[in-house]
């Protein structure tokens, strides 16, 4: 009886964060899915890339990604830059930008 318990115990212990995560993840009505297209390793090539995709009427969002540096905060820290599009776009977009 004690182990029917138990196991009784953990499974809801285990399924209702689970549950709760699912319902929470789900993808809305009107929502707009999204896919990251690359990651710009400088403002520039940032710069280039949105250009390029504005300039083909591909929507794009950048999003600052902080690498971190060497161990303790030792080293220099690179900044990079996630590009995302529409995810009905990201051919298209890979396309325009050759990659």
């Amino acid at each position: 009886m004690g182990l029917l318990v138990f196991v009784v115990v953990a499974a809801a212990a285990i399924i209702t964060p689970l549950a709760w995560f699912l319902a929470r993840s789900r993808l809305r009505p009107g929502a707009t899915k999204v896919a990251m297209l690359g990651v710009a390793t400088g403002e520039a090539e940032k710069n280039l890339w949105v250009g390029a995709l504005g300039s083909a009427g591909i929507w794009a969002r950048v999003r600052t990604a902080r690498w971190p540096g060497m161990p303790l905060g030792s080293g220099p820290a690179q900044y990079s830059y996630e590009v995302w599009v529409r995810e009905r776009d990201e051919a298209r977009a890979g396309e325009v930008l050759r990659l």
